[in-house]
């Protein structure tokens, strides 16, 4: 989240910014439509690399198929927070995966 307001990109994930219309009635104002439309994808796509390049590989996986950073963000609130169940059962996943050290206790 930081790196992603750092270069100003938060705003297209969490869809406060919102796609610009691509093709428009006027024809007078296509190019300056078009090229909203295209900055605005260029930083999608900018976001998107920002996400993915951070992610581990079973939620890469699953986030391959969405096109906006908002529906991955989305995504993403969901399997990292989890709510209710869901929660409990991410912990004991992690509990179960996680190399036990001497050095290190349990408890956490």
């Amino acid at each position: 989240m930081t790196v992603l307001k750092l270069r100003s990109l938060f705003g297209i994930v969490k869809g406060t910014e919102k796609c610009p219309l691509e093709v428009v009635t006027d024809p007078k104002d296509q190019v300056t439509v078009t090229a909203a439309y295209d900055k605005w994808q260029t930083r999608n796509h900018q976001a998107l690399a920002e996400i993915t390049l951070t992610l581990k590989k079973e939620p890469l996986q699953n986030v391959k198929r969405y096109q906006l950073t908002l529906e991955i963000w989305d995504y993403l609130e969901d399997h990292y927070e989890g709510r209710g169940q869901h929660t409990m059962a991410q912990l004991l996943g992690d509990v179960f995966r996680t190399t036990l050290v001497k050095m290190v206790p349990m408890e956490q």
